[in-house]
């Protein structure tokens, strides 16, 4: 972890995670080795994002034996910062998720989801499926 200093305790967390779910419109920048080697096998990771589809679908198949389910949206998400929710717990970026910014860059933890419910309500809202087009990628 020592080129990610900014999030060691995100990727402690998502390593021992057994529902992980990723919101960024810059998911390709994540380094693959990250995603695959710090998910356990027993964890679901859903990735939300927009970009370099092409790419994230590639990569994610390179991963075997673990649950991933990727959605795909036609535009940007309506999302401006980036999210993880790593068991009950959200994680706040600034930038791409896991701190993989060559900038200086911050992020807030330690945030219960079940008192900040407006973000998932938001991913499963009829606005949001029909307004950014999800749909689930099979990998």
């Amino acid at each position: 972890f020592s080129k990610y200093k900014v999030a060691k305790e995100f990727w402690q967390k998502y390593q021992r995670s057994k529902k992980i779910i990723i919101i960024d419109d810059y998911f390709h920048k994540i380094p693959i080795e990250y995603i695959s080697e710090c998910l356990s096998n027993d964890a679901t990771l859903t990735i939300y994002t927009g970009r370099e589809i092409p790419k994230v679908r590639d990569n994610l198949q390179q991963i075997e034996g673990k649950k991933i389910i990727l959605f795909q949206t036609r535009k940007k998400l309506k999302i401006h910062d980036r999210y993880a929710i790593l068991d009950d717990e959200l994680f706040h970026f600034g930038s791409t998720v896991g701190g993989n910014e060559e900038h200086f860059t911050s992020y807030t933890c330690g945030w219960d989801i079940q008192k900040i419910k407006g973000l998932l309500d938001f991913l499963q809202s009829k606005e949001c499926l029909q307004d950014n087009l999800i749909k689930e990628v099979n990998l």
